[in-house]
């Protein structure tokens, strides 16, 4: 089984981090503006259920 690597953005600060999620840094909307990019272990959230 593999470990991949999931990511997200968002423009929630603070609430991902509670959950695990690492930040990873700013990323570009397709507008141009930036938004928070998160990463996580794929193999953590599948055993927590998400």
């Amino acid at each position: 089984m593999g470990h991949g690597r999931l990511y997200l953005v968002t423009d929630l600060v603070g609430f991902y981090e509670k959950c695990g999620w690492e930040y990873v840094g700013e990323a570009n909307e397709i507008d141009g503006g930036p938004i928070r990019l998160y990463g996580a272990n794929a193999l953590l959230h599948h055993k927590q259920g998400k």
